[in-house]
């Protein structure tokens, strides 16, 4: 289950729902039900289940799955049951337990898990084989939790486990998925929410699914028999937006959707506003070496780069600066803009509203955008709750410029003016203006703003059979930028792990230097030197003629789909432009070369060009893959996968020599 939680929109909403009185948004009489551990036999019905391909339950079907939530002033009472019957050995999954609770702020007050094995025995998983374990939470977030595995699965066998929770706190926004990977026999899921704040739920995708909501006068339950599975597709839309789902929230009032959301607006206008002050806007900008006779657009630019190269933005400190930081757990976030340039650090959307300010100074027409990542779940008008949006970012605009001509910028990100991290672009977000709040399109960034340039050296050694690679990367824009901000949170003994990943590590490969020489700098392309050698090449001196493919660590990654059809659409992270040379030195005495023909491949979604020339030491390789999509439809799928096939096949693309005089 998935819970989303901003502590900035938490606290926010907090103070306005103090201010609210009560209203519950449900009516009707109560519906009850029980759970409790299913029976620890398997029935005649169960025992006559077959797997079912076209169904989706070829692996594994759940038969039960059945949730009751009930929220009280002070915290949340959880009590969840799962049966399902394991088919295949890829069915066992199903047996992996997660019990999605932060364990420093829950109390698990009941368990039960066993598995029925065919025979009729029976294994149990005691409480105490449960363990702690991290639960991704959206972006680099995580939280630690329950998990475990039940024991002894074996195909055919059905598995029995259930909770009890007892969580303090209160989540205002909850997701419920409405389907699994599995089809489902029998839902339910019944929440109470408290009754000191209205509440509310919106359902999402549920058309055709055979899903039934009831409110009562104090609850809602939701039922359903029969439910599809969710195919699991690589590079596809978030599972939020694929499956069917159920929010439950708590809403600040019952207003109409625009009403709603120009309150919203305004409220994080007013925060901003709050923060920036104009007398130490004018002190800063004083500072920044603003041009006085450049357009609008190189003004700002020249204060974005200025507050990303002068100010650390706390969320993205390498572990040496977090480290050396005096341990102060009472320090408050800067309250005023004057603070934030004092301390210079503070959090992101403290640097969105320092810019927001300097634009506003210096002419331009800016806003803060409340945006969502993208890889989690997208931006729903018609779901009255902040809850869902996530970080801030900011449009600017020069005075009479349409529309299309608006800037969206993240000040402190560490990218370039005009981009924002891929997860926040591609979708829509909330433009809160003042007094209105209005939809945008957070545009994406073009490939060429995101070029990885690599370049790299092989030199066969023919006496130890091994070959030497020297290779360099530099990746701007979107380009490594996940990686750059994972490599700079990690400690050096992880870093140094890291790193030699990035370099090919393994058996085939021994790394030798493995360096990113930029990494604590706020700001820049990810940059990385590797030293590596491939150990055994087959290459000796009783070698006349030998063959080789040019891949390798050395070039990046091409997205890969081996099914021949397609049910979702295709979400990339985001456009991108790879640009890979290598010069490759043979032995002494290998003078004839077998040289490929160019291969070019244009597309709508990109274009590839390889073109092998010989050299007086070997080859020289210049490879250039362009992806311009970010999302491809279904019934392009076939296209899109005879490109990226077409990529690989070239990828692949053997180059020989042979020594002179040797037999061809």
């Amino acid at each position: 289950m998935h819970t989303g939680h901003s502590s900035r929109s938490i606290a926010l909403l907090a103070v306005i729902l103090s201010l609210v009185s009560a209203r519950s948004l449900f009516a009707g009489k109560e519906t009850r039900f029980k759970i409790e551990p299913g029976p620890r036999v398997m029935s005649p019905a169960e025992s006559a289940l077959t797997p079912d391909p076209n169904a989706g339950s070829e692996h594994g079907i759940i038969l039960v799955n059945e949730t009751t939530r009930l929220d009280f002033a002070t915290g949340t009472g959880v009590t969840h049951h799962l049966r399902a019957r394991i088919f295949t050995n890829e069915g066992r999954g199903l047996a992996d337990i997660t019990i999605p609770h932060p364990t420093e702020n829950a109390d698990l007050r009941k368990w039960w898990g066993w598995v029925i094995l065919p025979d009729g025995r029976s294994v149990e998983l005691p409480r105490e084989d449960l363990k702690e374990g991290v639960l991704a939470a959206g972006g680099a977030s995580s939280v630690t939790v329950l998990k475990g595995a039940l024991p002894g699965v074996v195909p055919g066998c059905v598995i029995d486990y259930g909770y009890e929770v007892l969580e303090r706190g209160l989540y205002l926004s909850v997701g419920v998925p409405l389907q699994d990977r599995w089809p489902i026999r029998e839902f339910r899921y019944k929440w109470r929410p408290w009754d000191g704040i209205p509440a509310s739920f919106r359902a999402h995708k549920t058309t055709n699914l055979g899903i039934a909501i009831k409110q009562d006068h104090v609850s809602v339950l939701v039922t359903g028999s029969d439910i599809p599975a969710v195919l699991d597709e690589p590079w596809s839309p978030p599972d939020n937006e694929l499956r069917g789902s159920l929010t439950l929230y708590y809403r600040r009032l019952r207003a109409e959707q625009q009403e709603f959301w120009d309150e919203v607006a305004g409220v994080f206008s007013r925060l901003a506003e709050g923060f920036i002050r104009e007398k130490p806007i004018r002190e800063a900008m004083a500072a920044m070496s603003i041009p006085a006779d450049g357009d609008l657009h190189t003004r700002l630019r020249a204060a974005y780069d200025w507050i990303g190269a002068n100010l650390t933005n706390t969320a993205l400190r390498t572990s040496e600066e977090i480290e050396s930081a005096p341990d102060d757990p009472d320090k408050k976030d800067a309250r005023t803009v004057k603070d934030l340039l004092l301390a210079r650090e503070g959090p992101g959307y403290q640097f969105d509203y320092l810019f927001m300010g300097v634009a506003r100074a210096l002419g331009a027409e800016a806003n803060l955008v409340l945006a969502v990542d993208r890889t989690d779940h997208y931006y729903d008008p018609k779901l009255l709750s902040m809850e869902q949006l996530e970080t801030s970012l900011v449009v600017v605009r020069v005075p009479g410029e349409p529309d299309d001509k608006r800037m969206i910028v993240d000040a402190g990100s560490g990218l370039p003016y005009g981009q924002v991290p891929w997860w926040y672009s591609g979708v829509n977000g909330l433009v809160a203006a003042p007094k209105v709040a209005a939809n945008i399109l957070i545009r994406p960034s073009e490939a060429v703003e995101n070029l990885s340039q690599t370049v790299a050296g092989i030199t066969f050694n023919v006496d130890e059979g091994t070959a030497a690679v020297h290779w360099t990367r530099t990746a701007d824009g979107q380009s490594g930028l996940r990686d750059r901000r994972e490599i700079r949170a990690m400690t050096p003994e992880q870093r140094v792990k890291r790193l030699d990943e990035y370099c090919g590590s393994s058996g085939d490969f021994e790394v030798s230097r493995a360096e990113a020489p930029a990494i604590q700098e706020n700001a820049g392309p990810l940059k990385v030197e590797c030293n590596t050698t491939l150990m055994n090449t087959n290459l000796g001196a009783q070698v006349d003629e030998y063959q080789f493919s040019f891949y390798g660590p050395w070039i990046e990654a091409v997205p890969e789909f081996t099914s021949e059809t397609r049910s979702h659409p295709i979400v990339f992270s985001h456009a991108r432009a790879d640009r890979t040379t290598i010069d490759i030195e043979v032995p002494e005495g290998f003078n004839d070369r077998t040289v490929p023909s160019p291969v070019k491949l244009e597309t709508p979604y990109g274009r590839y060009v390889l073109d092998v020339k010989p050299t007086a030491a070997g080859f020289h390789v210049e490879r250039l893959f362009s992806l311009t999509a970010l999302g491809v439809p279904r019934e392009e799928y076939a296209t899109l996968r005879a490109y990226l096939s077409g990529v690989r096949r070239a990828d692949q693309t053997i180059l020989s020599f042979r020594k002179s005089g040797g037999t061809p």
